[in-house]
């Protein structure tokens, strides 16, 4: 059993966003170790009557929060731990928005909790940030997050402006691109931007994305070139806007969708949220509505279903969204994001992964709440270690 002092402190840290990778395992390690329920009980309690009395919340609201559930399909019983609807307001002060707030709703009937010397990290990794590189039509580069605010460059009639916050903006002087004069703008394996294209649209890339496109588009096309992951808000206009990403073309007018296209996920996903879009293959098109993700498959099939919208663009949100997904494919979203190689010591774990993740964990936090479904691992330099 934790000692209260060292359990309050632990608490108190993540009230104030400040646990280390180290703290939030150990934090992990106490909240899963039922001897500690009452105490934590107790402290919650403690907590709970320091806070200012503005941070209540419905008991409904509430609920719609603990929906932050890390559950294995067939793998150990979860069981649901609800708290009082007064315990909400920690959430807002971030005790249970921490990875390791997790174990406070959810957590394994038995819960096999290595202890805290054999969960390894001998070297946590930052999460990702605004970085990529734009490449001009000469061929000559522009590392993005090196370069200061300003224009960088220009392009024909357009000026290619650095804005704050990771964001890139074409400004035409007029008129439409004589000439094509083709920009890309990449972001490595830990990088994401946005860019505000010749006509206003903006896109968002995820990272190990690449968009290729014209300084300025011609009077009677807007096609642009995707790979990877991007989020698309395009600006109405009567010109078609075109999206090209691997064997099938996105037509659209004024719309936003998300196209995760990455090489190593089964085929390509379009998802409307507005608007409408028409995906196209060697095989037929279709037209998606709101609400619709259009998945073309390697032959150039497009299969029509359903989506979650909110969990498509999660990732531009700053955050992990999992729904019924394996651990490979949890950890190839992380591999890119925090630029990582995994690998799996015997078994891969079969288990199914429901929950979310904030984007800005560090990689050993985002860990601790996977580890509430009893799957573990270690970090070893820029190594992630899968183990059974």
């Amino acid at each position: 059993m934790m000692q209260q002092q060292r359990l309050r402190q632990l608490l108190q840290l993540r009230i104030e966003q400040k646990l280390t990778g180290e703290e939030a395992l150990e934090l992990d390690a106490a909240l899963a170790d039922e001897a500690n329920a009452p105490m934590i009980q107790a402290l919650l309690e403690a907590l709970y009557d320091e806070l200012p009395q503005t941070h209540t919340l419905a008991e409904s609201a509430a609920d719609a929060m603990f929906q932050q559930v890390v559950q294995p399909e067939d793998k150990p019983v979860m069981r649901k731990r609800r708290l009082r609807g007064r315990y909400a307001a920690l959430l807002v002060a971030g005790v249970l928005l921490a990875s390791t707030g997790v174990w406070l709703l959810y957590k394994p009937k038995h819960a096999a909790v290595l202890p805290l010397a054999q969960k390894t990290v001998t070297h946590d990794v930052a999460p990702g940030g605004n970085k990529a590189t734009l490449t001009l039509a000469d061929g000559s580069s522009i590392v993005l997050d090196d370069a200061g605010n300003g224009t960088l460059t220009q392009q024909g009639n357009t000026k290619v402006i650095k804005l704050g916050n990771g964001q890139l903006a074409y400004n035409t002087a007029g008129g439409s691109g004589k000439q094509s004069l083709f920009n890309t703008i990449s972001t490595p394996r830990g990088g994401q931007y946005q860019v505000v294209l010749p006509d206003g649209s903006k896109v968002w890339l995820n990272a190990a994305s690449t968009l290729r496109f014209p300084a300025a588009f011609p009077a009677t096309e807007r096609e642009v070139e995707l790979s990877g992951e991007g989020y698309f808000e395009v600006a109405a206009a009567t010109t078609p806007f075109k999206v090209k990403v691997n064997n099938i073309s996105v037509d659209v007018l004024g719309t936003h969708f998300n196209i995760n296209a990455y090489p190593d996920e089964t085929g390509t996903r379009t998802t409307l949220l507005q608007g409408a879009v028409k995906i196209s293959s060697a095989s037929g098109q279709n037209i998606l509505k709101p609400g619709e993700e259009g998945a073309a498959d390697n032959n150039g099939g497009i299969h029509v279903k359903a989506a979650d919208t909110e969990d498509a663009v999660a990732w531009k949100n700053g955050i992990f969204s999992f729904h019924g997904d394996d651990v490979q494919t949890v950890m190839r979203a992380l591999s890119r994001w925090y630029d990582v190689q995994v690998s799996y010591e015997g078994k891969i774990p079969e288990h199914r992964f429901e929950g979310r993740i904030w984007r800005n964990y560090t990689l050993a936090q985002a860990l601790a709440v996977l580890q509430a479904s009893d799957v573990h691992f270690k970090i070893e330099n820029r190594n992630l270690v899968v183990l059974p």
